[in-house]
This record gives C-alpha cells, sequence and structure tokens, in this order.
C-alpha cells in the first residue's frame, strides 16, 4: 500500500514538473505567431486564460470601433483602421477585465468579425466576441455586456465611430421594437441606409511568423478617412508613485515647488514685528537631496541676520 502511494506521488510530481516547460513553449509560440501585435502592446499571463495580449490604448478605447464594415461573400466584415486589427478583429476573442481593461485571448479560427449581434428595427449593435467560460467560474459574458450601438441609417458610415454609443443593451421604449441576436441582413441595411451597398472581395494574403500561418485579408479601392488610432507606445501604462496613469515617459523625480510658505519655528513664541529689524538680512538653507512640497521656518539667530531653514512638509 505504501509503495502504491509512493508511486502514485513521483508520478504527480513528474506531471506537475513537465507542465511548466510545455506551457512555456506554448507561450512562446503564440507570441511568436503573433509578433506584430508587440509594438502595440504586451503581453501578460492571467490565470485561467495563460497568455493574452494588452494593448496599450488610451482610455475609453474598445475593440471594433476604429473602422468600418463593409459586406463580403461571407457576411458582414469589419475592416479595420488599425495596423493590428487584421490580427484581434478576426482572430481570438477579447474580454474587459475590471482592473486590466481590455484583453485580447489568442485564436486560431477566422472569422469576418469576432463580435455577436443585437439588431433592432432602428439600431445595429455589436460587441467583442467573449473567450469560453473558465471552468467552475461564472460567466463574464452573464454578467455585464456594452454594445457599440449605431443608428442603422450609419450602418456603413465609413466613419462609423462618430456615430455610435456604448450601452447596455437597445432602446426599446415602444412596444414594436424587435432584437435579433444574428447579423443584420442585407436587404435591410440597404433599404435603411438608403445607399448602394455592393459586395466587395477582399484580397486574402497569408502570413508566417511562426508553426502556424495566418491569413491577412486587405480590403482595397476603399475610401477612408485618415484616422488617428490611440492605440501605441506613447499610450503605455506606467506606475508612478503606486498609481497607474497613461504616459510615455516614467517621471523618475518629482517637479521642485516652485512656492514657499514661511512658517515660524516652533522654539519663536515671542511675536515680531516689521519695525524691529528693518535691515534683516535671509540666507536660505536648503537640502539638495529633497525636493518635495516644502515648509521655509525661520529661526533667529542675530541681531542683523535670520537663518530660513527650508525643510520638507
Amino acid at each position: 500500500m505504501k509503495l502504491r502511494a509512493i508511486a502514485f506521488l513521483g508520478i504527480l510530481m513528474l506531471v506537475a514538473a513537465g507542465s511548466k516547460p510545455v506551457r512555456a513553449q506554448i507561450e512562446v509560440s503564440v507570441r511568436t505567431n503573433f509578433s506584430d501585435l508587440d509594438q502595440y502592446g504586451e503581453w501578460i499571463h492571467v490565470h485561467g486564460y495563460g497568455t493574452v495580449w494588452r494593448p496599450y490604448a488610451e482610455a475609453g478605447w474598445r475593440p471594433f470601433t476604429y473602422g468600418h464594415w463593409v459586406y463580403t461573400g461571407e457576411g458582414w466584415m469589419w475592416d479595420s483602421d488599425e495596423p493590428f486589427g487584421w490580427i484581434v478583429c478576426h482572430y481570438g476573442n477579447w474580454y474587459n477585465d475590471e482592473e486590466l481593461g481590455w484583453l485580447w485571448v489568442p485564436g486560431y479560427e477566422w472569422s469576418p468579425a469576432r463580435v455577436e449581434w443585437n439588431v433592432t428595427d432602428r439600431e445595429i449593435a455589436w460587441a467583442p466576441l467573449a473567450p469560453p467560460p473558465l471552468a467552475g467560474r461564472h460567466h463574464h459574458r452573464l454578467m455585464h455586456v456594452e454594445w457599440t450601438t449605431c443608428p442603422a441609417p450609419f450602418f456603413t458610415a465609413p466613419d462609423i465611430r462618430t456615430h455610435v454609443e456604448v450601452r447596455a443593451g437597445p432602446v426599446v421604449a415602444e412596444n414594436r421594437v424587435r432584437v435579433y441576436g444574428a447579423p443584420p441582413g442585407l436587404d435591410f441595411v440597404r433599404r435603411v441606409v438608403r445607399a448602394p451597398v455592393v459586395t466587395v472581395v477582399p484580397n486574402r494574403v497569408s502570413v508566417a511568423r511562426g508553426e502556424r500561418p495566418l491569413v491577412r485579408v486587405e480590403v482595397q479601392s476603399q475610401s477612408r478617412p485618415q484616422v488617428v488610432v490611440p492605440v501605441g507606445p506613447r499610450f503605455r501604462k506606467a506606475t508612478v508613485r503606486g498609481s497607474e496613469q497613461q504616459s510615455s515617459e516614467v517621471r523618475t523625480a518629482p517637479q521642485q515647488d516652485s512656492r514657499q510658505r514661511v512658517v515660524p519655528a516652533e522654539n519663536d513664541n515671542s511675536p515680531q514685528t516689521a519695525g524691529d529689524r528693518p535691515s534683516a538680512k535671509v540666507r536660505v538653507e536648503q537640502n539638495s537631496d529633497r525636493d518635495d512640497d516644502q515648509n521655509v521656518k525661520v529661526h533667529p539667530k542675530k541681531d542683523d541676520e535670520i537663518r530660513v531653514n527650508v525643510e520638507p512638509q
């Protein structure tokens, strides 16, 4: 019996020891296959999901906002204005972590747009497709979902981001509003936008960065406005004095406060008037290794001189 128990424990130890190299190999493979994302974000490890990508993004940024919708033979496709959109909008899944912000979970199944839909007679809404639920946990998809909602007439606008708003769900104030959990039909869109909606044929280019090649789908001959995307190294989050800030530089030293306040010293209890020392001299003594917010304390020294010692507050 003891021998069996010892053998069982030995097997468990071997499995545990071998799992770390395997996980490390998977993480390296993921980062290699999606190395085009490196300059626009960071790779972090999240329990349950493993290696995920966190974009360097401005506060308020969300996926599937900078770009527009085009119709292809495979349905509605998101044509992203972001240089990394060909990956994160067509592969993998997104979820919004309360502490870390938007995180992209890698995946290798391509689709025209990794979103789910919420369509009414007047509005078209979409949300990033969430990853599968973690075992033994409530899925965040059931907790809180915010939809990028667009009035139906502007659904195919090149500058669609100027027409959308983010909210929890469709407006159903009227009794006859119907909600569909599927992409909007082509005939419906043609009717509401009151403009021609053509079917485009995108170019498909194979991109090999690692063991698993990816497909980059590009839409040619599409007029689009010049867009400044708020994602990149200059929006990298830096930790300054324990708080997370949006910054491209880490401030290594606080700025010196140029304001000074003269406060009587504790041992100087005798009130002085301006006429007591009409020609007093002042000497400022300041510690060079401290540049915090400071008080200036006055210490009487001689009849014709006052020592001013600048001390941290």
